[in-house]
């Protein structure tokens, strides 16, 4: 599982290099900190809980000035459910809260630091790395370090599985990609309230292709179904013109 505490890493990026890793985080966990919008509520808030000797404090003073220009500094471990880069934000679902209010906003243009993937990226000079963002994780490493998980850390796994056996009408046999001679029993209550199918629909919907491509680069972790015309190689039309003359 990936953690959204612990990091093996930390590098420099900019704000648009951290607001492109956040539009890729999708359902892997992450936190990240960042400043809250600044309205009246919070400013009240801020006001309410500052004392005369704070404002005589220049630390204290630098620190209230900035919560009050620039909002307040906060922290959100969870999962993202839709970005849009054009309006600089992302909707997350917060997995510290109820699930009755756990749906928050975070502004790009005042993150501070992520945690994804055992790296963080935090704010400064544009990364000038010869590897895209985020950073690629070696698939046979682990995915953190076992020394150092602490009680209330955050973790999360994305998994597919393909049903091999329909055992009875409460119970199937499935396999992961990963592993498939291992076979789970797993129930079928799981598969139809909490997994997509990439096989199963309802309806059909007809779409010009621009639409298409969107909706498939939007999937991201979800498992889909996709038919296209793989690219024409030189060698596949010789191979059908011998066909044709031998017939």
């Amino acid at each position: 599982m990936w953690s959204a505490d612990h990091f093996d890493k930390e590098i420099k990026c900019s704000m648009t290099d951290l607001s492109s890793i956040l539009d890729q985080c999708s359902d892997t966990i992450f936190k990240v900190s960042f400043r809250k919008k600044v309205d009246e509520k919070s400013i009240e808030s801020i006001l309410k809980t500052t004392s005369f000797n704070d404002l005589k404090q220049p630390a204290s003073l630098k620190k209230i000035s900035a919560e009050l220009i620039q909002g307040e500094l906060t922290e959100i471990v969870g999962h993202v459910i839709e970005s849009d880069n054009n309006l600089g934000r992302s909707v997350v679902v917060d997995v510290t809260q109820p699930s009755s209010n756990n749906i928050r906003q975070v502004d790009h243009r005042t993150i501070e630091y992520i945690i994804l993937k055992n790296v963080k990226y935090s704010l400064g000079k544009k990364w000038a790395g010869p590897e895209e963002l985020p950073l690629k994780h070696p698939k046979d490493a682990i995915k953190w370090h076992g020394s150092k998980l602490a009680v209330g850390n955050w973790f999360s796994s994305v998994q597919y599985f393909k049903v091999n056996t329909i055992v009875d009408k409460d119970n199937v046999k499935v396999c992961s990609p990963a592993n498939p001679s291992l076979e789970l029993t797993m129930s079928r209550d799981i598969l139809e309230y909490e997994m997509h199918s990439a096989k199963l629909y309802d309806t059909e919907e007809k779409l010009p292709r621009t639409k298409i491509v969107e909706l498939m680069t939007g999937a991201r972790d979800n498992v889909l179904t996709v038919k296209f015309h793989t690219k024409v190689k030189a060698e596949n039309v010789k191979d059908i013109l011998a066909d044709i003359k031998k017939d």
